[in-house]
Protein backbone atom coordinates (compact mmCIF):
# COMPACT_ATOMS: atom_id res chain seq x y z
CA UNK A 1 0.00 0.00 0.00
CA UNK A 2 0.93 3.69 -0.64
CA UNK A 3 2.31 5.36 2.61
CA UNK A 4 0.31 7.50 4.39
CA UNK A 5 -0.32 11.00 3.97
CA UNK A 6 -2.80 11.81 6.09
CA UNK A 7 -4.02 9.51 9.29
CA UNK A 8 -7.35 10.81 11.35
CA UNK A 9 -8.00 9.37 14.67
CA UNK A 10 -11.55 9.30 16.42
CA UNK A 11 -14.62 7.38 16.66
CA UNK A 12 -16.70 7.31 13.59
CA UNK A 13 -19.98 8.15 14.89
CA UNK A 14 -23.50 6.74 14.38
CA UNK A 15 -25.49 10.10 13.58
CA UNK A 16 -29.25 9.54 14.04
CA UNK A 17 -31.51 11.85 11.48
CA UNK A 18 -35.18 11.77 12.09
CA UNK A 19 -35.83 7.71 11.77
CA UNK A 20 -32.32 6.29 9.97
CA UNK A 21 -28.73 6.87 11.59
CA UNK A 22 -25.70 7.76 8.92
CA UNK A 23 -22.13 7.18 9.22
CA UNK A 24 -20.43 10.63 10.61
CA UNK A 25 -17.92 12.13 13.52
CA UNK A 26 -14.94 14.13 12.84
CA UNK A 27 -13.34 10.64 11.54
CA UNK A 28 -15.53 9.90 8.86
CA UNK A 29 -16.08 13.64 7.54
CA UNK A 30 -12.49 14.74 7.75
CA UNK A 31 -11.04 11.35 6.02
CA UNK A 32 -13.39 11.59 3.14
CA UNK A 33 -12.39 15.62 2.65
CA UNK A 34 -8.78 14.38 2.55
CA UNK A 35 -9.47 11.61 0.16
CA UNK A 36 -11.39 13.86 -2.00
CA UNK A 37 -8.20 16.16 -2.34
CA UNK A 38 -5.61 13.15 -3.14
CA UNK A 39 -4.40 12.51 0.34
CA UNK A 40 -3.41 8.67 1.02
CA UNK A 41 -5.86 8.36 3.79
CA UNK A 42 -5.93 5.89 7.21
CA UNK A 43 -8.21 5.50 9.81
CA UNK A 44 -7.77 4.94 13.10
CA UNK A 45 -11.13 3.88 14.82
CA UNK A 46 -13.34 2.11 16.97
CA UNK A 47 -16.58 1.13 15.98
CA UNK A 48 -19.05 -2.21 16.35
CA UNK A 49 -19.10 -4.12 12.95
CA UNK A 50 -20.54 -1.35 10.80
CA UNK A 51 -21.62 -2.91 6.75
CA UNK A 52 -21.55 1.00 6.03
CA UNK A 53 -17.81 1.65 6.97
CA UNK A 54 -16.13 0.35 4.17
CA UNK A 55 -18.57 1.55 1.69
CA UNK A 56 -18.89 5.07 2.51
CA UNK A 57 -14.73 5.23 3.02
CA UNK A 58 -13.83 3.53 0.26
CA UNK A 59 -10.63 4.36 -0.91
CA UNK A 60 -9.10 5.17 2.53
CA UNK A 61 -7.60 2.21 4.71
CA UNK A 62 -9.63 1.64 7.80
CA UNK A 63 -8.18 0.01 11.07
CA UNK A 64 -11.21 -0.53 13.66
CA UNK A 65 -10.44 -1.33 17.62
CA UNK A 66 -14.10 -3.54 17.88
CA UNK A 67 -16.54 -2.73 20.47
CA UNK A 68 -19.75 -3.82 21.50
CA UNK A 69 -21.74 -0.22 19.99
CA UNK A 70 -20.83 2.02 17.74
CA UNK A 71 -20.96 5.93 19.49
CA UNK A 72 -23.78 7.39 18.77
CA UNK A 73 -24.94 11.33 18.37
CA UNK A 74 -28.57 12.69 18.51
CA UNK A 75 -27.94 16.09 17.00
CA UNK A 76 -31.11 18.58 17.07
CA UNK A 77 -30.56 22.51 15.52
CA UNK A 78 -32.55 25.66 16.07
CA UNK A 79 -31.67 29.33 16.00
CA UNK A 80 -27.93 28.62 15.05
CA UNK A 81 -26.97 26.49 17.27
CA UNK A 82 -26.53 22.62 18.34
CA UNK A 83 -28.07 19.99 20.66
CA UNK A 84 -26.33 17.02 21.11
CA UNK A 85 -27.38 13.83 23.24
CA UNK A 86 -25.01 10.71 22.65
CA UNK A 87 -26.17 7.15 23.46
CA UNK A 88 -23.42 4.98 23.16
CA UNK A 89 -19.50 5.20 23.01
CA UNK A 90 -16.89 2.89 21.17
CA UNK A 91 -13.61 1.80 22.98
CA UNK A 92 -11.01 4.32 23.69
CA UNK A 93 -8.41 4.48 21.44
CA UNK A 94 -4.36 4.89 22.22
CA UNK A 95 -1.04 5.04 19.75
CA UNK A 96 0.08 1.06 20.96
CA UNK A 97 -3.66 0.26 18.34
CA UNK A 98 -0.82 1.03 15.81
CA UNK A 99 1.50 -1.30 16.36
CA UNK A 100 1.13 -3.82 13.46
CA UNK A 101 0.96 -0.56 11.44
CA UNK A 102 4.00 0.39 12.10
CA UNK A 103 4.02 2.69 8.59
CA UNK A 104 1.32 4.49 10.05
CA UNK A 105 3.22 6.55 12.24
CA UNK A 106 5.33 7.83 9.30
CA UNK A 107 2.02 9.94 8.02
CA UNK A 108 2.94 13.39 7.02
CA UNK A 109 -0.10 14.46 8.76
CA UNK A 110 -1.79 13.09 11.84
CA UNK A 111 -4.95 14.46 12.67
CA UNK A 112 -6.47 13.75 16.60
CA UNK A 113 -10.18 13.91 16.18
CA UNK A 114 -11.87 13.24 19.15
CA UNK A 115 -15.37 13.11 19.71
CA UNK A 116 -16.60 11.76 22.78
CA UNK A 117 -13.18 11.82 25.06
CA UNK A 118 -11.55 8.79 23.55
CA UNK A 119 -8.63 9.70 22.89
CA UNK A 120 -5.63 9.86 25.42
CA UNK A 121 -4.16 13.41 25.20
CA UNK A 122 -0.53 11.79 25.18
CA UNK A 123 -1.30 10.82 21.41
CA UNK A 124 -0.56 14.19 20.93
CA UNK A 125 3.49 12.89 21.60
CA UNK A 126 3.62 9.54 19.58
CA UNK A 127 4.23 10.92 16.18
CA UNK A 128 7.47 13.20 16.70
CA UNK A 129 8.00 13.37 12.70
CA UNK A 130 4.40 14.81 11.65
CA UNK A 131 2.74 17.56 11.25
CA UNK A 132 -0.33 17.81 14.74
CA UNK A 133 -3.52 19.00 14.02
CA UNK A 134 -6.24 18.67 16.59
CA UNK A 135 -9.96 19.31 16.88
CA UNK A 136 -10.15 19.03 20.43
CA UNK A 137 -14.17 19.73 20.63
CA UNK A 138 -14.13 15.57 21.91
CA UNK A 139 -12.03 16.86 25.02
CA UNK A 140 -14.02 20.00 25.91
CA UNK A 141 -17.69 18.05 26.15
CA UNK A 142 -19.00 16.21 28.90
CA UNK A 143 -22.34 14.31 29.47
CA UNK A 144 -24.69 13.25 32.49
CA UNK A 145 -27.07 10.66 32.68
CA UNK A 146 -29.63 11.84 29.74
CA UNK A 147 -26.44 11.73 27.95
CA UNK A 148 -27.30 15.71 26.84
CA UNK A 149 -23.74 17.05 25.89
CA UNK A 150 -22.21 20.27 27.51
CA UNK A 151 -19.21 22.20 27.91
CA UNK A 152 -16.39 21.70 30.34
CA UNK A 153 -12.93 23.16 30.65
CA UNK A 154 -10.49 21.13 28.40
CA UNK A 155 -8.35 19.81 31.08
CA UNK A 156 -5.05 18.74 29.02
CA UNK A 157 -5.08 22.45 27.36
CA UNK A 158 -1.82 23.31 28.28
CA UNK A 159 -0.17 19.95 26.98
CA UNK A 160 -1.70 19.75 23.77
CA UNK A 161 -1.20 23.36 22.72
CA UNK A 162 1.90 23.30 23.06
CA UNK A 163 2.88 20.71 21.33
CA UNK A 164 0.08 20.71 18.50
CA UNK A 165 1.10 22.37 14.92
CA UNK A 166 -2.35 23.46 14.49
CA UNK A 167 -5.43 23.79 16.79
CA UNK A 168 -8.74 24.13 15.15
CA UNK A 169 -12.13 24.86 17.00
CA UNK A 170 -15.57 26.14 16.54
CA UNK A 171 -16.32 29.09 18.56
CA UNK A 172 -19.19 27.05 20.24
CA UNK A 173 -16.78 24.38 21.15
CA UNK A 174 -16.44 26.63 24.40
CA UNK A 175 -18.39 28.03 27.17
CA UNK A 176 -16.95 31.52 27.55
CA UNK A 177 -15.36 33.45 24.76
CA UNK A 178 -12.03 34.52 26.75
CA UNK A 179 -11.33 30.55 26.65
CA UNK A 180 -10.62 31.49 23.38
CA UNK A 181 -7.93 33.93 23.60
CA UNK A 182 -5.97 31.40 26.74
CA UNK A 183 -6.16 28.65 24.34
CA UNK A 184 -4.60 30.61 21.43
CA UNK A 185 -2.01 32.63 24.50
CA UNK A 186 -1.28 28.72 24.67
CA UNK A 187 -0.61 27.40 21.37
CA UNK A 188 1.50 27.97 18.21
CA UNK A 189 -1.01 27.85 15.74
CA UNK A 190 -5.05 28.48 16.67
CA UNK A 191 -8.05 28.38 14.51
CA UNK A 192 -11.38 29.99 15.13
CA UNK A 193 -14.47 28.72 13.11
CA UNK A 194 -17.23 31.17 12.94
CA UNK A 195 -19.78 29.67 10.32
CA UNK A 196 -21.07 31.90 7.99
CA UNK A 197 -18.24 34.50 9.20
CA UNK A 198 -15.71 32.72 8.19
CA UNK A 199 -12.96 31.69 10.59
CA UNK A 200 -10.22 34.08 12.76
CA UNK A 201 -6.28 32.79 12.59
CA UNK A 202 -4.14 33.67 15.73
CA UNK A 203 -0.29 33.09 15.21
CA UNK A 204 2.84 34.84 16.80
CA UNK A 205 0.32 36.73 19.04
CA UNK A 206 -1.11 38.43 16.41
CA UNK A 207 -5.36 37.38 15.20
CA UNK A 208 -6.48 37.94 11.38
CA UNK A 209 -10.10 37.03 9.88
CA UNK A 210 -10.64 35.25 6.71
CA UNK A 211 -13.96 35.73 5.23
CA UNK A 212 -16.62 32.71 4.28
CA UNK A 213 -17.02 32.16 0.70
CA UNK A 214 -20.49 32.38 -0.45
CA UNK A 215 -22.77 28.69 -0.74
CA UNK A 216 -26.09 27.46 -1.80
CA UNK A 217 -28.74 27.17 0.21
CA UNK A 218 -27.85 25.33 3.85
CA UNK A 219 -29.13 22.20 4.45
CA UNK A 220 -27.25 20.33 6.80
CA UNK A 221 -23.92 22.25 8.70
CA UNK A 222 -22.87 18.46 10.40
CA UNK A 223 -19.16 18.00 9.51
CA UNK A 224 -18.36 21.78 8.05
CA UNK A 225 -16.10 21.93 10.70
CA UNK A 226 -14.72 19.06 9.98
CA UNK A 227 -14.27 19.28 6.35
CA UNK A 228 -12.30 22.57 7.59
CA UNK A 229 -10.48 21.15 9.74
CA UNK A 230 -9.11 18.47 7.09
CA UNK A 231 -8.70 20.52 3.96
CA UNK A 232 -6.60 23.15 6.75
CA UNK A 233 -4.03 21.04 7.69
CA UNK A 234 -3.74 19.46 4.37
CA UNK A 235 -3.02 23.18 2.45
CA UNK A 236 -0.64 24.53 5.85
CA UNK A 237 1.42 20.85 5.10
CA UNK A 238 1.43 22.09 1.46
CA UNK A 239 2.05 25.45 1.62
CA UNK A 240 3.09 26.56 5.01
CA UNK A 241 0.65 29.54 4.98
CA UNK A 242 -1.77 29.42 7.96
CA UNK A 243 -3.96 32.46 6.46
CA UNK A 244 -4.37 30.97 2.42
CA UNK A 245 -5.04 27.89 4.10
CA UNK A 246 -7.92 29.03 6.11
CA UNK A 247 -9.33 30.81 2.65
CA UNK A 248 -8.64 27.21 1.10
CA UNK A 249 -10.47 25.42 4.03
CA UNK A 250 -13.58 27.79 4.51
CA UNK A 251 -13.93 26.93 -0.17
CA UNK A 252 -14.51 22.98 1.03
CA UNK A 253 -16.75 23.80 3.72
CA UNK A 254 -18.99 25.87 1.83
CA UNK A 255 -20.10 22.72 0.07
CA UNK A 256 -20.46 20.29 3.07
CA UNK A 257 -23.66 22.33 4.34
CA UNK A 258 -25.43 22.13 0.78
CA UNK A 259 -26.10 18.39 1.24
CA UNK A 260 -27.24 15.78 3.90
CA UNK A 261 -24.40 14.42 5.91
CA UNK A 262 -21.17 13.34 3.98
CA UNK A 263 -22.88 14.34 0.48
CA UNK A 264 -22.05 17.66 0.38
CA UNK A 265 -17.80 17.11 0.71
CA UNK A 266 -16.50 18.29 -2.46
CA UNK A 267 -14.49 16.91 -4.83
CA UNK A 268 -11.35 18.40 -5.74
CA UNK A 269 -12.15 19.99 -9.29
CA UNK A 270 -15.43 21.41 -7.39
CA UNK A 271 -13.14 22.94 -4.67
CA UNK A 272 -11.00 24.38 -7.83
CA UNK A 273 -13.90 26.32 -9.46
CA UNK A 274 -15.11 27.82 -6.48
CA UNK A 275 -12.02 29.17 -5.22
CA UNK A 276 -10.95 30.54 -8.31
CA UNK A 277 -14.21 32.29 -9.39
CA UNK A 278 -16.77 31.74 -6.24
CA UNK A 279 -17.51 34.63 -4.40
CA UNK A 280 -16.91 35.51 -0.59
CA UNK A 281 -19.57 36.49 2.37
CA UNK A 282 -18.74 40.27 3.51
CA UNK A 283 -16.09 40.51 5.67
CA UNK A 284 -17.70 40.35 9.39
CA UNK A 285 -15.10 40.42 11.93
CA UNK A 286 -13.93 40.77 15.12
CA UNK A 287 -10.95 38.59 14.32
CA UNK A 288 -10.89 37.02 18.13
Amino acid sequence: MPPLDYLIIGHVTQDRYEKKYVLGGTATYAALTARNLGQQVGVLTSAAFEPGLVDVLYGAQVARVPAEETTRFVNTYGDGSRQQHIEARAELLNAEQLEYLPDWRAAGIVHLGPIADELVPEMVDAFPDALIGVTPQGWMRAWGEDGLIRAVPWAAAEQVLARADAVILSEHDVDHPSVIDRYAALGRLLVVTRGERGASIHRDGQWRHVSAFKAGRQVDPTGAGDAFAAAYLIHLKKSGDPYRSAEFACCVASFVIQKRHHAGVPSLEQVDERWQAGKRRKHVGPAS
